[in-house]
């Protein structure tokens, strides 16, 4: 069955271009692209959107993170990875990790690699995670990369618990305003309608669109509802099938302020680490650049590991290639200066923990940021609702007392 394949590939105008391809094997996709471009420097498979995915075992990040530290400490005791593998799907309590456990022993036992048997369920395990377990195989260090893995999915599961914690309170706040307006909109307002109907008053402009607005909702709530479930549906298979929507949509992220930054500051926290441990490691430059880039979940970023790869192949120092892409100017500086210093990965460690660090700090001001900029929503929100009901009411009693 024909799947479809992510590339990277060199144009005509010298330039690195993303597209998908169609092809029944990655061999095939990769003879196919290189008779339209010069080079063809990363070819990747997509994740399958199916119904079998949708409805399919899920694993939690809590269940990956047993996952990996609970075989890491297997392939350390010395035991086989398929028998490990059998040991973790006998001891899980979750049907999903379990089923899963099971099918990779299969696949394992069938003649797979562990990286392949994982890569089938590319809706579960991330770029990142088959890669860096990809690596290990190929190195022989399949569990010092569990190791690794582990503690970077600790890392995330900590952001992501900070976020939640963050989002805890303006989440109620809008979650309530949705459901407190909603009541209004279905039982207090067409009452009120009635009324100023029944009195025949000019309503002010504000009012007349408060009122508009709440009918067309009362109207068409399910058909808007239904349209935003579809073209949500569609956004997702864009960005899961054109990489050059997902390029556009990315960059856009990164240039929301807050947002983008934390972005940033996240996916240079893993670039630089991954690059760092590759390289003390004493893998070759151009191979962890490649490495690197194959375990971004990025798009935007995974292009530029791989601009850099081709300058750093072409003899520009690898500084100064960060520094004409989209990186951090930190990050440009302090490789340059790890480069001649010959600490580049130390220095690339260090801008790792820095970043870590600077997501940490943002993650606590998240809430100073969001309530009062939530409140004043929520305030003039609230306003434009008073104003609209009681300016009429307010000009109706006027005019009888007149």
């Amino acid at each position: 069955m024909p799947r479809y394949y992510r590339y990277f590939a060199e144009s005509k105008k010298d330039t690195v271009v993303t597209g998908s391809i169609r092809a029944q094997h990655q061999s095939e996709a990769t003879e196919v692209l290189k008779k339209s471009f010069s080079e063809v420097y990363l070819v990747e498979r997509l994740s399958a959107a199916s119904w079998r995915h949708l409805i399919g075992h899920r694993m939690r990040l809590v269940e990956k993170i047993l996952f990996v530290k609970n075989l890491y400490v297997m392939l350390k005791a010395g035991v086989p990875l398929d028998e490990a593998l059998q040991m973790i799907a006998a001891q899980s309590t979750s049907p999903g990790a379990k089923k899963i456990s099971q099918s990779l022993v299969k696949k394992i036992r069938a003649g797979k690699s562990f990286s392949s048997a994982l890569s089938t369920y590319t809706h579960i395990f991330s770029p990142f995670f088959i890669n860096i377990i990809y690596m290990g195989e190929k190195s022989g260090t399949l569990d010092a990369n569990l190791q690794y893995l582990g503690g970077e999915l600790e890392h995330l599961l900590d952001l992501k618990r900070k976020i939640r914690s963050a989002m805890i309170y303006p989440v109620i706040i809008l979650v309530m305003t949705v459901i407190l307006g909603g009541l209004m909109i279905r039982f207090v307002l067409p009452e009120i309608t009635k009324v100023f109907k029944a009195i025949n008053l000019q309503l002010p402009l504000q009012t007349r669109i408060f009122l508009g607005g709440a009918e067309f909702i009362q109207t068409y709530g399910l058909l808007m509802f239904l349209i935003i479930a579809v073209a949500v549906a569609v956004f997702r298979l864009l960005l899961a099938r054109f990489p050059r929507f997902n390029l556009l949509w990315t960059r856009f992220i990164l240039r929301i302020p807050f947002v983008g930054y934390m972005v940033m500051s996240y996916n240079l926290a893993q670039i630089t680490r991954t690059l760092g441990v590759l390289l003390r490691a004493g893998t070759p430059l151009t191979e962890a650049l490649d490495t690197t880039a194959r375990t971004s979940d990025n798009l935007y970023f995974k292009r530029e590991l791989i601009v850099a790869k081709k300058a750093v192949s072409h003899g520009l120092p690898l500084g100064e290639s960060f520094a004409h892409g989209g990186f951090d100017i930190l990050v440009s500086q302090l490789t340059l200066t790890g480069e001649k210093t010959g600490s580049l990965e130390n220095n690339l460690l260090y801008l790792s923990d820095f970043y870590n660090n600077r997501i940490d700090y943002m993650t606590k001001d998240l809430p100073v940021i969001l309530e009062p900029t939530l409140l004043i929503i929520v305030g003039i929100t609230v306003a434009f609702f008073a104003v609209s009901i009681l300016s009429p009411i307010y000009e109706f009693t006027s005019s009888v007392g007149r």
